[in-house]
């Protein structure tokens, strides 16, 4: 999980949470570049691989990426400066790096939908989603209706 990893300058080691003063919207701090620099850690452990979380903009405190909101768009809280270009950046020279130790890249990724925070208003605003910006790319639950955040139907149901 990229946020939970490493910092920038990897002071807080392996665990960026520890200082609860980078702890911002369940973020904790973890960069790309926190994780390029420790993988040589990694291949010294005989790894051959290395499996990141969703690397998209995800809502507001998707720090695991699994609510992705833009999936054009890489996740700038995981980028140094915290804008979406340096964390694109960031992300091919973390790949760079890790093809040049010999180590592939995996991207984990959602298929099955996509952040919740607005979509749980009612009426969904699906505004805020692209590419799926629009009701059509959604279906509702069982029976037409339209689901809580928990997958529970409105109403009871």
């Amino acid at each position: 999980m990229t946020d939970r990893f490493s910092t920038d300058d990897g002071s807080a080691g392996n665990s960026p949470c520890s200082d609860e003063s980078t702890v911002s919207l369940g973020y904790c701090g973890g960069t790309f570049r926190g994780i390029q620099n420790k993988l040589g850690y990694i291949a010294g452990m005989g790894f051959d691989a290395i499996w990141l979380s969703p690397v998209f903009t995800t809502v507001r405190d998707g720090y695991h990426g699994y609510w992705p909101r833009n999936i054009y768009q890489v996740n700038p809280r995981h980028s140094s400066c915290g804008t979406v270009e340096a964390a694109t950046r960031e992300l091919k020279s973390l790949v760079r790096a890790a093809h040049e130790r010999g180590l592939l890249v995996m991207l984990d990724i959602v298929p099955n939908h996509m952040g919740g925070d607005s979509i749980s208003a009612d009426p969904p605003d699906y505004a805020h989603f692209s590419p799926f910006n629009k009701s059509e790319y959604f279906h509702a639950c069982r029976g037409g209706e339209l689901c809580n955040g928990d997958c529970t139907i409105k109403g009871g149901g």
